[in-house]
């Protein structure tokens, strides 16, 4: 299977997230869809209570598809380094389009 490595970045005022994954290349072309569609993801309350923090599907960044870098970074961190992980909620918002769009399209 082939794999990427993916960063997510998102800092504004007292919120900073910052988080790597090792994912599949078809999670990949998931975020990359929900970027090309302007999607903002709601991060719930991540930086404390009452934060209700927003951020756009842009955070991701592709950081390499070079398998070598990929295995390092699976060998020092294995395939998250971070504690928060937007990549969930990034995953919820894509299902939740793409199976809105499959209802339409049956109809």
């Amino acid at each position: 299977m082939k794999e990427v490595l993916v960063s997510f970045k998102y800092t504004r005022g007292y919120a900073n997230i910052q988080s790597a994954y090792i994912m599949s290349v078809e999670d990949w072309n998931k975020i990359k869809f929900l970027q090309q569609n302007k999607q903002t993801l709601n991060l719930m309350e991540v930086a404390g209570k009452h934060s209700e923090i927003e951020a756009s599907a842009d955070c991701f960044v592709l950081l390499t598809k070079d398998e070598d870098e990929i295995e390092t970074f699976r060998k020092l961190f294995g395939r998250t380094f971070g504690i928060y992980k937007p990549f969930d909620y990034a995953m919820e918002l894509y299902e939740e389009l793409t199976y809105e769009e499959e209802e339409e399209d049956g109809y």
